[in-house]
């Protein structure tokens, strides 16, 4: 029998690594390309009341599994619970493309496209908080799983912004089934997986249903909530610009941000580093209502912001915790992540209903102030 053992990659860069990578690509630009294809109704209040509450069941829908995430890996094989997780969430897409084929007429498709995106939510972040927190770690070495980690992040905010602008994109070309390329996304994503051989891990002989463990890391509730509120500002200010547009330069920023990085966020001055990120996304705010030039600038600078300070956060998440907290650390920086930026575009909505571009954007702006404030008098003096 096939038992657990120690990676024996010395190099980050391995088949396993690369294909789990594109496997968290595929799935986050699936979930987010899924997201931004529902909101192509937003052109009345009703529309915007009703992609609020989309929002709203897929962030609760994240958060209901958390709490199983680490009885369901040692009670299962943990590659098991990724795949199935996947082929659960094409499911759900498909119950979108099978609904959204009909006009949205009655109350009863709004409320079944509502438990179908709680569903979405409920399978994608299982499967993301397994692959992410568990899989990446199993295939790689212990002195290349920050970097890991971190490239892991970063290739889901990608993913985020390249979903979201595919989705955007899609109706002005005139594809007929865009719900399709969703499911061949998530298909993807499955294919990498299931084509690593994880060996069998022998499960921990007392593990509870309900656990903290691979949930929540109670040491980095503060960090937490640094990073919930920033990315709350980051969905308020996509939600309040929504365009295909901005989130295309959104994603130049990103990727700028990730190519231009020439050393990983392990230096001694992470408070200064955050407090930059945090500054530069307050300059993306009032850059948002200027011209086209500085429409697009707002853009780069919050997506090489919110990446800057995803990735110092995560690593001080990491550092807060214990070495076998690991998972604990990236599940709580994923959590933050995800609900912030669904929080964020179920507030923006709301406000747009009205609308009240301006207001969003104080609220943006407000989020950042106060990220910045708790990076500097909330958190430890040593960062």
């Amino acid at each position: 029998m096939y038992t657990q053992v120690t990676p024996v990659h010395a190099r980050l860069w391995h088949r396993g690594f690369i294909k789990l990578l594109l496997a968290h690509f595929f799935l986050t630009s699936a979930v987010y390309m899924s997201m931004s294809l529902l909101s192509s109704g937003l052109t009345s209040p009703d529309g915007y009341r009703l992609f609020a509450c989309l929002m709203g069941c897929y962030a609760v829908g994240i958060l209901l599994p958390a709490p199983f995430n680490n009885f369901l890996i040692q009670r299962f094989r943990r590659n098991g619970v990724c795949l199935f997780s996947m082929l659960l969430f094409t499911a759900g897409i498909l119950g979108f493309y099978l609904t959204v084929r009909l006009p949205m007429a009655t109350s009863s498709d709004a409320t079944w496209l509502m438990v179908l995106r709680g569903f979405s939510g409920m399978t994608s972040g299982l499967a993301q908080m397994v692959l992410c927190g568990t899989l990446i770690i199993d295939v790689c070495e212990s002195h290349n799983r920050s970097r890991a980690n971190l490239l892991t992040a970063w290739c889901g905010r990608l993913g985020m912004a390249a979903g979201t602008a595919a989705g955007l994109l899609y109706p002005l070309q005139g594809a007929a089934n865009p719900w399709l390329v969703v499911v061949g996304l998530s298909l993807a994503a499955f294919l990498p997986v299931a084509t690593i051989h994880f060996p069998f891990r022998v499960p921990d002989e007392v593990h509870r249903v309900v656990s903290l463990d691979r949930f929540f890391l109670v040491q980095g509730r503060r960090l937490f909530v640094t990073a919930l509120l920033m990315s709350m500002g980051v969905g308020l200010l996509l939600a309040a610009t929504f365009s295909a547009f901005y989130v295309l330069f959104f994603l130049l920023g990103i990727a700028l941000s990730m190519f231009a990085s020439n050393r990983w966020p392990e230096q001694k001055d992470n408070r200064l580093s955050l407090a930059v990120a945090f500054l530069t996304a307050l300059l993306a705010v009032f850059l948002a209502r200027g011209g086209t030039a500085l429409f697009a600038l707002s853009a780069v600078l919050l997506g090489r912001s919110w990446n800057l300070a995803g990735s110092l956060l995560l690593s001080l998440l990491f550092r807060s915790g214990d070495h076998c907290q690991r998972a604990t650390a990236q599940n709580t920086y994923f959590l933050a992540s995800e609900w912030g930026v669904s929080i964020g575009l179920l507030a923006g909505c709301l406000l747009m209903v009205s609308p009240c571009i301006e207001t969003a954007l104080v609220s943006a702006a407000f989020l950042f102030v106060s990220s910045l404030l708790l990076s500097f008098f909330g958190q430890p003096r040593r960062m």
